[in-house]
């Protein structure tokens, strides 16, 4: 197959009345500067009830792209709010064997929301990047979503992988062992009509066998 280059997909996407835009960043440990620059300033310092977002600093997405972990990078905004409001939901995807089953995994991780809009939206930009998510799985026929879940944050846990997660339909997965993490799934079942570039990518990484453990640091969808 040939190289599917680093690049950027953008389209929007409309729910009940909102217009969301939709950035991919494929292959993004190998985008140029500017890029790399911009997916510094979507994932680090995220603020959500006046912490940072999982703990994920400017400095600790700058390693993560030097140690090439992020094999996709998704930023999702509502376009329809009034100026001086946003609601912005970021994540990013691996595809690794974090299970060690022999295979890789289609792994998401880094979920926030930065919600400032009143009143609330009724439609989440968490729940389009989840949907993101699942049209790529669907579109190179990988069964599963995995995401794994902080056993360190009791109640954070309790939420997740009880309430919130099996709401998108995931359960978990006695069969993946991460140790101090809870690992939920969700078969997808159905495929997609939309073959994206990133799609195409991850399909030339599962054919050369890529797999191994790099960090799945943050676990959770936080501010949903």
């Amino acid at each position: 197959m040939s190289r599917i280059y680093p690049h950027i997909e953008e389209y929007e996407i409309g729910r009940a009345g909102y217009t969301f835009h939709c950035t991919i960043y494929v292959q993004p440990s190998e985008l140029t500067e500017y890029f790399k620059k911009q997916i510094v300033d979507h994932l680090g310092d995220r603020k959500v009830r006046g912490e940072i977002c999982l703990g994920t600093t400017k400095d600790v997405v700058r390693e993560g792209l030097a140690a090439g972990i992020y094999d996709g990078v998704i930023v999702v905004k509502n376009k329809s709010l009034p100026a001086g409001q946003h609601d912005i939901a970021t994540g990013c995807l691996q595809y690794m064997d974090h299970c060690g089953k022999g295979q890789p995994q289609f792994w998401i991780t880094d979920v926030c929301r930065q919600l400032k809009a009143e009143p609330k939206p009724s439609v989440s930009p968490t729940k389009i990047i989840m949907g993101v998510y699942k049209d790529i799985a669907r579109s190179i026929h990988i069964p599963e979503l995995y995401l794994a879940v902080d056993q360190e944050d009791e109640k954070g846990h309790e939420v997740l992988s009880k309430h919130i997660y099996p709401d998108y339909g995931y359960k978990v997965d006695p069969d993946c062992d991460y140790p101090g993490h809870t690992i939920m799934k969700k078969t997808v079942l159905r495929k997609s009509k939309h073959r994206s570039s990133l799609s195409r990518m991850l399909t030339r990484s599962k054919k050369n066998g890529k797999s191994g453990r790099k960090s799945i640091k943050s676990k959770s969808i936080v501010g949903i």
